[in-house]
């Protein structure tokens, strides 16, 4: 059962849901003091927390935060075990537990926006909340640049979208109970999934969501970065759906930055020129101190592992090995 922490009982309020485990609530709560911090003053926020089996003490300092904001917070208390048949998303299926809010929110709720834990938010959420979503199930926007993909695994073809940033028209979604259509997707493509719940997403809503400018779902910055999302959306045959303007628009200004690569600001290594954006709302949270020292400790055993003779003779090869096998493949293969 939900628990809520309520204050203010007036204006219209913008509904936030954001899924976690243990391991990402650090990183949730920075995303949610981003939005508190950036709101416009009149905002009235509410936050709704779907808790992937949180302890007693996360719990508690997550809703400690609502203490320096006029806001509300509701935790729900959820499990992601009706997903371990499927393929996990980063060593977790709690991703998944998106598929089920249009029965574990409030049924007079009508729109739900969904960010993903990974996010920053750099300006108030009013406008993307505001979003003309009548007969339509979602705003979004597209995957990386922007593209028309083909899926073999759901025989679709179309404008595909990042399912970091969702705003959900729950009552639309709910008067075609798309919940279920969605588990029956899970179940009847679960060998095929490749995004987890994104691949099911697309599947469902293609056709009938409505697509924002990038700025609110930015992903790319880097070189390396374009150079991978250009290489992924020639794999699957895209076609670019936004011109160089509204990429260079959404690098220059990003509304919501999403830390989508595998090398998260909280990772030893992560060049992303907005890492420090993360650490700046981070400190704002109980969880600053723990995230800092288990930052350090990976670059100390990083350090160690390098200076230490015989682990970095192992990591050679290792490494040589891997270039044996990889080129005997190809030879198999040819």
């Amino acid at each position: 059962m939900p628990f809520c922490f309520i204050f203010n009982f007036y204006m219209e309020k913008i509904h936030v849901c954001i899924a976690f485990n243990e391991c990402y609530a650090p990183h949730a709560s920075a995303l949610i003091v981003s939005i508190m911090e950036n709101k416009n003053e009149d905002d009235q926020l509410v936050f709704h927390i779907l808790a992937d089996r949180l302890s007693i003490l996360t719990q508690k300092q997550v809703t400690s935060l609502y203490q320096c904001s006029d806001c509300e917070f509701c935790i729900i208390e959820m499990s992601d075990e009706l997903f371990k048949h499927l393929p996990a998303w980063y060593g977790a299926h709690t991703a998944y537990l998106r598929l089920l809010i249009g029965s574990v929110l409030p049924q007079n709720l009508s729109k739900i926006l969904y960010l993903d834990s990974d996010m920053i938010v750099t300006r108030s959420l009013a406008q993307l909340y505001n979003t003309d979503i009548t007969d339509k199930y979602a705003a979004v926007v597209a995957e990386g640049m922007g593209g028309t993909l083909y899926s073999s695994s759901f025989h679709i073809r179309g404008t595909f979208f990042n399912a970091g940033m969702i705003l959900f028209n729950l009552a639309q979604c709910r008067s075609e109970n798309l919940e279920a259509v969605m588990l029956s997707r899970c179940s009847q493509f679960h060998e095929q999934i490749k995004f987890a719940d994104q691949d099911v997403l697309n599947s469902v809503f293609h056709g009938n969501v409505v697509f924002m400018p990038l700025n609110w779902n930015t992903i790319l910055f880097t070189p390396k970065m374009f150079k991978r999302y250009f290489n992924m959306l020639k794999k699957y045959g895209a076609e670019y759906c936004y011109t160089k303007e509204e990429i260079d628009s959404s690098v220059q200004q990003p509304f919501i930055i999403h830390f989508a690569s595998k090398k998260k600001p909280w990772m030893f290594g992560c060049r992303h020129p907005f890492r420090n954006l993360y650490w700046k709302y981070l400190k704002r949270t109980p969880f600053y101190s723990a995230v800092r020292i288990r930052y350090y400790w990976h670059i100390a055993t990083k350090i160690i592992s390098i200076i230490n003779p015989k682990t970095y003779l192992n990591r050679i090869k290792n490494h040589y090995k891997r270039l044996k096998r990889e080129k005997t493949d190809k030879l198999s293969n040819s």
